[in-house]
This record gives structure tokens, C-alpha cells and sequence, in this order.
């Protein structure tokens, strides 16, 4: 991706008549987008009549920002990410939510370590990792087993996972590692926390899973919110290390999730370079995933 020069996220679009109006003529409500003939400013133009477009965004305070200029006719790609969801990281040993059960042996130590993957920038500087251990009692079960793993490894005072006893109801137990996001003041925050486990040989014949992968996902409004602290400036704030993620200024909405457009064109700077196409510049779009008409609208304009 080419030298973003904005980021316009879109909760709905502007039906203003083609050619009727021009940018200063309108109020755009925040998050409301309307696309711009490039050459004139006039909202909505005719698509087939238009080879240069700008999409403005709406702020909520009676302003608005627009994108770069978007030329059609140097289109280089239009990929669209769409929404997934985030998923946890999840890991068990003993039942595993289909089969499996705890060993049993009284009077036994069971112990084990969650290392945390050394990618996250919670851990950039050293490896990080949360251990368990519990003895078993004279007259050992798997419940009990299970309810000590747990309950020893909630109370260790850095862990970036969470212990949970399960059953099948019939008497196997197992202990569920459930991933949490990490707790910081980054605007990274939606990242979510990945392990590996060692267990000690006490625990014969079992072998930890990994039940479900930890996965930050694409398109949710933290994410957005990041594109937009990236390519807006961070809204003018420059304390990027103490200042609360939640009171950052930005366009996206925590109740949405979003599809994202990042559309790349060739911006001619000079009649030289619109010869050589060598000045290759991205916009980002993110709109509500839900709104079928916005993806709609874009399309009509970029395809």
C-alpha cells in the first residue's frame, strides 16, 4: 500500500441530486460520505461522466475532510478487506469439550506454564509466561484436580489468560487457558494474546490443545480507529503513550463493524509523472459492513 493520505470511514451516504450541489452547500452528519466530481466539487456526480473523483467525510461538528483525488482512469487496485471477527486464543488439557479427562493420582504435584508468543508487544523485550501448580489431595478427583489448576493459576498476578473448569457432565474434567487482550494503554488494543503450554510428566498421557486460534480479526472499530490516528495525524494529539484510547477523536463507531476498501490510483503530480505513472497514492475507505447500499455506492464510482 501506496502513501495513504486519508482515511474517510462511512456509516451512510449522501442522496443529494447529481450535479446539483457542490461540497459548501452541504452538512455532512459524522460519518456521512458523498462522492465529489474532482474537477468542479459537485456532489454526486454522474459516475460514467467522471474521471476524477474525491469522497468527503462528514466530521459532526459542520466540517468535513476529503480524500485524496481518486483517479478513475489510473485505477491500480481496489481490494476489499471484509469484516471477521476477533477470536480468542484457547487452549485446554484433560477434557477438551468433546472428549478427554484429567489423571488421577492423590497426593501428586500437577504443574505447567502458558508461554506467551514474543510477537506481542507485551513481551517485546523478554519472554513472558504464567505457571500453575497444585497437589492433589490423599483422596484425589478429577474435579478436584481441575478446581486447584484453575483456581492456582487465576490467582498468579501476571497472566494474560484466563482458567475455567469444564465437563462433560459425566464425570471428566478438563482446565480451559482462555486468551484476554492485553492490558495497556496502546491503541493496539484489540490484540489479542497467543500461548504455547508445557505441562509437567504428572500428567500422563495428556497433551495440551489448541482449541481455537487467537485471531484480532479485520474490521472492527478499533482497528478503524487506528487507521485513522495513522493517516488524520492523530487527530493533533501527540501524547500517544499516556493518552486513554477511548478518548481519542475519531469517526468510528463501537457499535459497527466494518468492511474496508483501500483503493490505489495513480496521482499525477506533474505532466512528467502522469507519463511515467509514477506517483501511486491510497485511500482507505471503511464502511458499515451491514449497509449494503454504501458498498453499492462505491462500486459505482470504482468499478
Amino acid at each position: 500500500m501506496n502513501n495513504v493520505q486519508r482515511v474517510i470511514v462511512a456509516h451512510t451516504k449522501n442522496a443529494t441530486a447529481a450535479n446539483t450541489k457542490d461540497i459548501t452547500e452541504l452538512t455532512l452528519a459524522k460519518g456521512e460520505i458523498v462522492v465529489l466530481d474532482a474537477a468542479n466539487y459537485k456532489v454526486n456526480p454522474v459516475a460514467a461522466d467522471t474521471s476524477k473523483i474525491v469522497v468527503a467525510m462528514g466530521t459532526g461538528d459542520g466540517e468535513f475532510i476529503m480524500s485524496s483525488v481518486i483517479n478513475k482512469a489510473k485505477l491500480r487496485n481496489v481490494q476489499k478487506t471484509a469484516y471477521a471477527a476477533a477470536t480468542s486464543h484457547i487452549m485446554t488439557i484433560g477434557y477438551n469439550g468433546t472428549s478427554g479427562a484429567l489423571p488421577v493420582a492423590n497426593s501428586t504435584t500437577y504443574q505447567g506454564r502458558l508461554i506467551y508468543n514474543d510477537e506481542l508487544r507485551l513481551i517485546a523485550s523478554k519472554q513472558a509466561s504464567t505457571t500453575f501448580n497444585y497437589k492433589s489431595d490423599a483422596t484425589a478427583t478429577q474435579l478436584e484436580i481441575a478446581t486447584g489448576i484453575a483456581t492456582d493459576f487465576n490467582m498468579q498476578p501476571s497472566r494474560y489468560a484466563t482458567a475455567t473448569v469444564i465437563t462433560d457432565g459425566a464425570g471428566n474434567y478438563g482446565v480451559k487457558f482462555e486468551g484476554i487482550s492485553i492490558p495497556t494503554k496502546s491503541i493496539n488494543k484489540y490484540e489479542y494474546v497467543r500461548f504455547q503450554m508445557a505441562i509437567s510428566e504428572t500428567f500422563v498421557g495428556i497433551t495440551p490443545e489448541v482449541i481455537q486460534e487467537g485471531f484480532a480479526g479485520y474490521g472492527l472499530p478499533i482497528q478503524v480507529r487506528e487507521l485513522e490516528f495513522m493517516a488524520q495525524a492523530n487527530w493533533g494529539q501527540t501524547d500517544l503513550m499516556d493518552y486513554r484510547v477511548d478518548l481519542f477523536p475519531h469517526i468510528a463507531d463501537d457499535s459497527k463493524t466494518y468492511d474496508i476498501y483501500t483503493v490505489e490510483s495513480f496521482l499525477p503530480v506533474s505532466a512528467f509523472a502522469e507519463k511515467l505513472d509514477d506517483s501511486p497514492v491510497s485511500t482507505v475507505i471503511a464502511f458499515d459492513s451491514t449497509d449494503a447500499d454504501i458498498e453499492t455506492y462505491l462500486d459505482s464510482y470504482l468499478t
